[in-house]
């Protein structure tokens, strides 16, 4: 008769690794700012890795004429390669903040999550995401 599943990690509560493999990653966020809404920059999510269902979203000054090429710059939210995302609220004013300071497009994938995805993975996903912009 085996014993249950206990933890043996705990990050914080946002992440727990069971002694079986298994992982708990908390949705119940409480971000203590908000979106910033101010019209800077222009941006949409867009899916770069179908295999993977894979977004990233895009930051674009919006006081750039299209004659101007723009800088690009990645942006690999922090966590740890474990836990975030590009639509939490901190990430994306971090985004507009590069955009507009810096007059720059802002690549900001997602990418898979360890524990369940080895690194690599979170790696190659950006490196994806690269790929996806050349071709675009």
């Amino acid at each position: 008769m085996g014993s249950l599943p206990h933890v043996v990690e705990d990050c914080m509560g946002f992440l727990k690794l069971f002694s079986d493999g298994s992982v708990h990653r908390s949705n119940n966020f409480k971000f203590p700012v908000s979106t910033i809404e101010d019209n800077s920059v222009s941006f949409k999510d867009c899916l770069f890795d179908k295999k993977f269902n894979l977004s990233l979203r895009l930051y674009k000054p919006n006081n750039n004429n299209n004659s101007n090429k723009l800088p690009v710059i990645m942006f690999l939210h922090g966590g740890g390669f474990c836990f975030g995302s590009r639509t939490w609220p901190h990430i994306h004013n971090c985004c507009v903040r590069l955009a507009t300071g810096l007059q720059a497009l802002v690549l900001a994938p997602d990418y898979r999550l360890a524990p369940e995805h080895r690194l690599p993975a979170a790696v190659d996903d950006a490196v994806e995401a690269i790929r996806w912009l050349q071709r675009q």
